[in-house]
């Protein structure tokens, strides 16, 4: 399979269409996720790492809450707080217009990530409660903002039946931030990072290389939601 063309695309990610979008990341987000599950993991926790600047035993450690059962695909859901809070805590102290920027970015990336490794239902959940908070946040009748819309739904995103009252205002405010950015980014948010994309292009390029006879081809993947 020849990725040439592909590659060329992947140079231009940053003024693609829609269309061009869903098609690189059906062909190397979701062939990855069903074919080399392992491979898809170890990039998301590797890229994740880099973002939030973490070796991989502290990023381990941050994901650890979840349970870890023999079902390979079992992800993160979004009751991990310290995670959140690392990616909140980005860019904190950038001054100029410039750095805020570039640390936003690096946010949506970081969480873009997280709703990868998120299981399906609570993917889908969120896509769907997401967006819908955004066209509240977009209707000027609601008076309604992004960051009065987190701080009334972070419970809902973050919070477990087992977190005692004490603990729930603090984990609104470590959280509310986070919830505030997905809403304002909604449309971005499900969408996978460009370089996560270009590594896993370059992976099969590399591997298809080595190994002619290498092939996984999928047309969907239930897991990944659009």
């Amino acid at each position: 399979m020849d990725h040439g063309p592909d590659l060329l695309m992947l140079e231009k990610m940053d003024v693609l269409t829609q269309r061009q979008l869903q098609y690189l990341e059906d062909k190397y987000v979701t062939r990855t996720m069903k074919c080399v599950p392992e491979k898809f993991l170890e990039m998301c926790h590797m890229h994740l790492a880099f973002l939030l600047d973490l070796s991989g035993d502290k990023l381990e450690l941050l994901l650890s809450d979840y349970e870890h059962d023999s079902d390979k695909k079992k992800k993160l859901g979004l009751t991990n707080v310290a995670v959140f809070k690392r990616k909140s805590d980005l860019g904190k102290h950038a001054s100029t217009p410039e750095d805020k920027e570039r640390y936003n970015k690096k946010k949506l990336s970081a969480l873009q990530l997280l709703m990868l490794l998120m299981p399906s239902p609570s993917q889908k959940m969120t896509l769907q409660l997401v967006r819908l908070l955004q066209r509240v946040a977009d209707c000027v009748e609601t008076k309604m903002t992004p960051a009065t819309l987190g701080t009334i739904f972070a419970p809902i995103f973050f919070l477990n039946r087992k977190v005692g009252a004490s603990e729930v205002c603090s984990i609104v405010s470590l959280t509310e931030p986070a919830v505030a950015f997905m809403i304002e980014n909604a449309h971005e948010l499900f969408q996978a990072p460009k370089e996560l994309v270009i590594d896993l292009a370059n992976y099969w390029n590399r591997l298809e290389k080595s190994s002619p006879s290498a092939e996984c081809e999928t047309s969907s993947d239930p897991h990944q939601i659009k």
